[in-house]
């Protein structure tokens, strides 16, 4: 009478051990290693901060653009055109346009000068 064998043979757990290692180094490989996730959201931080230091310094200058709309000086602050022509031809602060639109960018532009002093 043969006996039934029930169980994993040795080799059968070494090649299960091998290919659990071998997904082990590929998930840490992929983790940390030089183009891991750990690395690109790294960059990606710094792009960020880069972005976001970029985006500030094209709304302060817009605010300065706009505040000089407000003040009346027609004239580009940066000596280089922003959107606007540079001149201000195609802003009219003659009175022709709705004042509620100048009275609410002076507003934004102080709320935005107290942010930046905080």
């Amino acid at each position: 009478m043969k006996k039934g064998n029930k169980g994993i043979t040795l080799i059968a757990l070494v090649i299960t051990v091998i290919i659990l290692l071998i997904l082990a180094a590929i998930t840490i490989n992929m983790t940390i290693g030089q183009r891991g996730i750990i690395t690109r959201a790294q960059e990606a931080g710094k792009n960020y901060q880069v972005a976001a230091a970029r985006e500030d310094e094209e709304l302060a200058k817009l605010w300065d653009e706009a505040e000089n709309i407000l003040k009346g000086n027609t004239g580009s602050s940066s000596g280089g055109s922003t959107g606007t022509g540079g001149s201000g031809e195609d802003l009219d602060t003659s009175g022709d346009q709705d004042p509620k639109i100048h009275i609410i960018l002076q507003k934004q532009c102080q709320r935005y000068r107290k942010q930046k002093q905080n």
